[in-house]
Formats: C-alpha cells, structure tokens, sequence
C-alpha cells in the first residue's frame, strides 16, 4: 500500500497517503465520516486514475488522525490551512488546491473551503456531499455526483444552487452511497478539463452519460429526472429542459 505520513499541523497531526508524481498539480480526496478502511480508502482507484491519466498528484488525507476534539466542528478555514500545508510540502510553495474532492462528510467540508473568501480550491468534485450548516457560493468549477438510490438524493437540489459554475452532473442509475467505479473516468475528464472554459462550453462525455453544464434549476425536470436532454425530449414534447446549450453528447 501507499506509505503514510505525518505532518504537523494547527489542528494537530494529521496523516496523509500519496499517488502520483510530486511537481505535478495537486488534488486533495477527502473521505466520508466513517473510520473503516473501506471508507478512509474509497478514493484510491480514483486517484490512480487522476495520476496516470490526468497528471496529478494526489494527497488522501486521513482526516480521523487528527485529535477527536479538532474534528468536532471542523472549521473550513482551520482545515484549509491544514491542507494547504501538505499541497506546499508536496508542490514546492503552492497557494492552491488544483482539485479538490470530497465524498459525504468529505464533500460537504470539501465545499465549504472551496466556498471560502480566499478561493483556496481551483476545481471541485463532490460525491453525495453532507450539507453543511448555512447556504455555501461556491464560483470555482464543479462537478456533482450522486446515485438514484443515494439516501442523501434530496439534497441535491440545494447543491444545484449552491454551485454556481456546475460543469458536470452525473446520476447513476444505482449504486448507493459509495464512490462508483462509473465515476472515475468522468472524474477524469473533468480534471482534464481547461479551467478557462465556463459552465457554457460542451462537455464532451461518453453518450450514454446524464450530463448538465448549467446549474441545474428545480424547473429542469430532465435533470431531476437524471438523464441527457436528449432522451428527455424523445418522451416529453412539451415540457422543457433547463435551456442548457451544452447537452451535445
């Protein structure tokens, strides 16, 4: 497995696990709320694909290392520092996150530094994100994730406000509240990605992907149905989609 280390932070120690090259730009996955291996694991298959395929260098902090009482209302700001950190210890002086993703707990903390006054984080991926306390802006470049059969799918909705640059959202038919194998290559395309494009230039997915590059509003009824414009048109003739110029697959 991938060694792990030690860095000494404000909010205490704090282990982090690495793939990829250092001198590469920098991602940060921060897990879900649970202390099993499967869940401090869960983006592992994500960030060998991210190194191999999208040149990144990819820290997975370990966020339950830290002491009990520094993750009991773990601010944004207080977290950031802690992260930004280990991104200047392994990219030789950065101020950035390149990418930043985060799954359930790890998602709603992962927006809200992405969400912070600094604009800390160049690009987000959020997998069925917690919700934080408060309403979030988040400006940088998103991309949403969830299952159909996700316990946390009625929080989507606020997410699709909350994201102001939503370049990608992805619905998968089933799959629960995990990080989905079905995700990683979209993830990499995302990465990919020019940050100079904005929310109204095409993504170009596989065909068969859900895909919304606008944020999604509540009268989209394709996107909250989950699937492309397309196929939304080819069953409804009178109901409109959410008027995104971007559903080219």
């Amino acid at each position: 497995g991938q060694a792990v280390r030690t860095v000494s932070t404000a909010l205490g120690p704090l282990q982090f696990r690495e793939f990829g090259k250092r001198g590469d730009r920098v991602a940060v996955a921060l897990h879900g709320t649970s202390t099993s291996d499967l869940v401090l694991h869960e983006w592992d298959s994500t960030a060998v694909a991210l190194a191999e395929e999208a040149g990144y260098h990819i820290v997975l902090p370990n966020l339950h290392s830290l002491p009990r009482a520094a993750t009991i209302g773990l601010q944004p700001s207080a977290l950031a520092a802690a992260l930004l950190l280990i991104v200047r210890l392994v990219a030789g002086g950065s101020e950035v996150i390149s990418l930043l993703l985060g799954k359930s707990w790890g998602g709603g903390l992962a927006a809200s530094i992405a969400a912070l006054p600094s604009r800390p984080v160049e690009r987000l991926v959020l997998v069925a994100p917690a919700l934080p306390d408060g309403s979030l802006t988040i400006s940088c470049q998103a991309a949403l994730f969830y299952a159909r059969d996700d316990p946390a799918i009625s929080d989507a909705a606020s997410w699709h406000g909350a994201l102001q640059n939503e370049v990608l959202s992805y619905m998968a038919p089933s799959g629960g509240h995990r990080i989905l194998e079905e995700y990683v290559p979209r993830i990499v395309a995302f990465a990919r990605r020019s940050t100079k494009l904005g929310r109204s230039a095409s993504f170009k997915a596989a065909p068969e992907d859900m895909v919304c590059c606008e944020a999604i509003m509540a009268s989209c009824l394709a996107c909250k149905q989950g699937i492309s414009i397309e196929a939304f048109c080819r069953t409804s003739a009178t109901t409109p989609g959410c008027g995104n110029d971007a559903h080219d697959m």
